[in-house]
């Protein structure tokens, strides 16, 4: 078999949360002529390396103390009901710098949740075939595979995922033909993959998570204040 890397995505992502009393009140998302005052704020960033910073990813939300309340404030960086508070903004670029400096700041809040992923595009040639998700019976040799990987140092067993996807050479004209394994971490923090997952794909998907462990590593052990 033959393997060409078409292209290589990696990215890292901060997500920071306060535990907030007696914060400015802000709009409902979905009830809009409710406010509260969140008790719960978390921002979390996520860029790649190679984005223009116009791109990087930013989702806020914030909780009222009563969850049960159904009140809730959602902001991205794109198309927003409200504009983003400018006392939510100034902490959204802090993390922000944060996350670009891998640095922590003054304003830590009470948690802080690194992410890495990567994620890998192959073009294969002459592949040992697998079988079509939604017809086991058919197999094929896929002429493209796609493996992803996130990675939590904090905590695996709750945050890690993965997802490997392939393809039929002709995907365009047959859709339906495709093979899809995705699942979390056991409780050790090591990707559960299914059962049914081939070896030889296993095997690449071994390697690149233990990849990613080890930039995650050193990209933890180089952090400092900011």
């Amino acid at each position: 078999m033959k393997r060409v890397l078409k292209k290589i995505t990696q990215s890292r992502s901060l997500q920071r949360r306060w535990a907030l009393t007696d914060a400015e009140p802000v709009r409902s998302y979905l009830d809009r002529d409710r406010t509260f005052a969140p008790a719960d704020l978390r921002i979390w960033w996520c860029a790649d390396a190679e984005q223009p910073v116009k791109d990087h990813s930013l989702h806020i939300y914030a909780w009222p103390a009563d969850r049960n309340d159904n009140l809730s404030a959602h902001w991205t960086n794109g198309y927003n009901h409200d504009p983003i508070p400018e006392w939510i903004r100034e902490l959204s670029e802090v993390v922000h710098k944060d996350l670009m400096a891998n640095a922590t700041s003054t304003n830590t809040g009470i948690e802080d949740l690194w992410t890495y992923a990567v994620d890998r595009d192959w073009i294969l040639e002459d592949a040992p075939a697998v079988p079509s998700i939604h017809n086991p019976s058919m197999s094929f040799p896929p002429a493209t595979l796609s493996i992803w990987h996130t990675f939590n140092p904090k905590d695996p067993y709750r945050h890690d995922r993965h997802r490997i996807t392939a393809h039929h050479a002709d995907w365009n004209t047959n859709p339906r033909v495709f093979a899809d394994w995705g699942g979390g971490a056991d409780w050790q923090g090591n990707p559960r993959y299914n059962d049914d997952l081939p070896a030889w794909i296993r095997e690449m998907a071994d390697e690149q998570y233990t990849q990613l462990v080890a930039f995650a590593t050193k990209h933890e052990s180089e952090r400092g204040p900011r």
